[in-house]
């Protein structure tokens, strides 16, 4: 995410033990439905999350001063009003009194869906990776993972939203790619799964 600034207005100073333009900048994501949402609410489960404080240098161009900030924000389902929390200090008028300290924050909603959602049929988010991994052959997607064909069905190709049901007379292992024979004198229950 990025901070842009007009920097003859806001004639920003570094501060701080380790200064920087920019000593505290986060996302807050609170639950829409609990109440108000502010940059200064604390980790509240249930309520809401804030990401670990960044700091950062501006790079000026012209008046404009731009600051880029990168966080991992996780959310469970449901509906957010997620802000961007920035702090920056400018020069007092008086010189002789402390710099004068601005929390700036801008919001916006934002619906988190159920991970199923985010990926077609046969296919699981990978949260890790940010990315949607297909299943593979022998398996299915249920629900959020990729889970083993169950006894008496095979999965013959990778992407399966289902797996698809052995004749009779043919194996009862899991994760098959492909039904088999069972062994002479044996034979698969057709109640079994």
């Amino acid at each position: 995410w990025n901070v842009k600034f007009n920097t003859t207005a806001f004639p920003i100073v570094r501060t701080g033990t380790d200064p920087k333009h920019i000593p505290h900048a986060n996302i807050h994501s609170c639950i829409a439905s609990r109440g108000v949402c502010s940059p200064f609410v604390a980790n509240s489960p249930g309520l809401s999350t804030h990401t670990a404080a960044l700091k950062g240098d501006i790079t000026v161009v012209g008046d404009e001063g731009t600051v880029s900030f990168s966080s991992d924000v996780r959310l469970t389902e449901e509906q957010y009003t997620v802000i961007a929390h920035v702090r920056f200090y400018v020069p007092h008028a008086d010189s002789s009194m402390p710099n004068v300290k601005y929390d700036i924050a801008i919001g916006t909603s934002r619906n988190v869906l159920p991970q199923t959602t985010l990926c077609d049929p046969g296919w699981v988010y990978n949260v890790d990776r940010d990315e949607c991994t297909i299943c593979p052959a022998g398996t299915h997607q249920d629900r959020l993972n990729c889970t083993l064909c169950s006894k008496g069905t095979y999965g013959p190709v990778a992407g399966l939203s289902a797996c698809i049901p052995c004749e009779e007379g043919y194996t009862d292992t899991e994760g098959k790619t492909s039904c088999s024979a069972c062994p002479d004198k044996t034979q698969r229950r057709p109640s079994s799964p």
